[in-house]
């Protein structure tokens, strides 16, 4: 194993090969680069040299964002095959599979995801997360969850208009009685029904509505039996 001093990855070097990932405008170089960082990260983590070891995560990890950049821009140009497709047929057009780039299709669906992530979000995380070995599945993570969704007013379009009150109380009280004969004079004088099965009552009783035949039907539909239209 190669010795690794300090000052490998000093900040002239590194600052050379940040600006040597963004220069590259082919997805060999970019993975040349990630590639030799990941084997450095690799020996500095094993010589238990941490500074080295965090240096050569970054400069993997921004490689990685360039290779997804990259992947990205050649499926937009057809430089590669989405997927399938017979090999060779496929070379002698020059459209390129994930296998002829030396990359994985978990590999290639990865550096694309951190590559999606915003630079301002990507530069932050990249500086204050404190384990080299955990910065790729951190950011990962975060790209999961940060995958556009489809806005409910576009999903809802054509849907019929939907409101609901706030039914919850004004206010609660519990109460306590001592005996049966309590209970009845109780439910007496709020005029409802009270058995030990009761676990709350509305005062004044709340008329409640039984929502279990209505349903939200095509005005093509055929005929439910005597279920009843809320909407058409």
């Amino acid at each position: 194993m190669p010795q690794i001093a300090e000052n490998s990855f000093g900040l002239v070097r590194y600052d050379a090969m940040v600006a040597a990932i963004a220069a590259a405008h082919r997805f060999d170089e970019a993975k040349a680069i990630r590639d030799k960082a990941k084997a450095w990260q690799v020996y500095a983590a094993q010589a238990t040299n941490y500074t080295v070891e965090r240096k050569c995560a970054e400069i993997r990890i921004r490689a990685e964002r360039r290779c997804g950049e990259l992947l990205r821009q050649m499926k937009e140009r057809g430089d590669r095959a989405r997927q399938g497709g017979d090999r060779k047929s496929k070379l002698q057009h020059g459209i390129l599979k994930l296998a002829d780039l030396g990359v994985t299709p978990r590999q290639s669906a990865e550096f694309q995801q951190v590559a999606a992530i915003p630079q301002p979000i990507f530069d932050d995380w990249l500086k204050n997360s404190l384990e080299p070995r955990l910065i790729t599945s951190r950011l990962l993570a975060y790209a999961a969850s940060k995958e556009p969704r489809q806005p409910f007013k576009k999903m809802w379009r054509g849907m019929p208009e939907f409101s609901q009150d706030d039914l919850s109380p004004k206010q609660t009280l519990h109460v306590h009685f001592r005996n049966s004969n309590d209970v009845a004079a109780f439910a007496d004088l709020v005029g409802q029904r009270v058995t030990p099965k009761t676990k709350y009552i509305w005062y004044p009783k709340m008329q409640t509505n039984d929502f279990s035949r209505i349903r939200y039907v095509d005005a093509k539909s055929p005929e439910r039996g005597d279920e009843q239209e809320l909407f058409t």
